[in-house]
């Protein structure tokens, strides 16, 4: 293990909830994540700890939950658990294309929080307002869906999201996004229980409305 590092977590996570807290959000001591509910889900922020073996670092993830989403894909994806339930999430260090973002050998504590704060006044906050319009969402998941979308970099979560997305939008498109993700599923190196899983959504998809 590296040696312990002089940046204040705790500091971190304390200043940033009174931040966060002035615009509303509401700190979940228990996962690490800052949570602002609307009509039908919650943006969240997401601040993890991550231990190396040499570099210790933090992990910023921010997005959207959208309830009916997720309560509809939670019986079918396989190893769904809170962790990779937001519907729309963004990881802030991929974002701005810089791994080294946070790593406690060279953070400073005070400056991380500013750099923070500043990120979401001037993209994050409203990044997040974008990604509650459900038809927003859908158009970034499947307006391209051969191709990998940095709001869901799981490509089994893509696919299982992607299609409950086209349903409850009623994409015109449906049957060849449903056909582009029933491709990579058949050619991934996965278990075919994750194939039956998708082929299960599938069926109660189609004979379920959500308007």
């Amino acid at each position: 293990m590296g040696r312990p590092s002089a940046f204040n977590v705790k500091q971190l996570y304390m200043q940033l909830a009174s931040h966060f807290g002035e615009r509303g959000f509401k700190w979940n001591r228990e996962l690490n994540e800052y949570r602002l509910p609307f009509d039908g889900g919650h943006q969240v922020i997401s601040i993890q700890r991550q231990e190396g073996p040499i570099e210790h670092s933090l992990n910023i993830t921010f997005g959207v939950r959208n309830e009916i989403v997720e309560s509809t894909l939670e019986p079918f994806l396989p190893h769904y658990s809170p962790s990779n339930s937001i519907t729309a999430a963004l990881q802030m260090q991929s974002f701005l294309n810089d791994t080294e973002l946070f790593q406690f050998k060279k953070a400073n504590t005070q400056k991380s929080i500013h750099f923070i704060m500043r990120f979401f006044e001037e993209d994050g906050y409203q990044m997040m307002r974008d990604l509650k319009d459900i038809h927003h969402v859908e158009n970034l998941y499947n307006q391209h869906a051969t191709i990998p979308t940095s709001i869901c970099t799981d490509s089994t979560a893509r696919c299982f999201r992607g299609i409950v997305l086209a349903r409850m939008t009623n994409n015109p498109k449906w049957n060849d996004i449903h056909k582009t993700f029933l491709n990579h599923l058949e050619n991934s190196p996965q278990s075919s229980d994750v194939f039956h899983h998708y082929m299960r959504l599938i069926e109660y998809l189609n004979g379920f409305g959500f308007n």
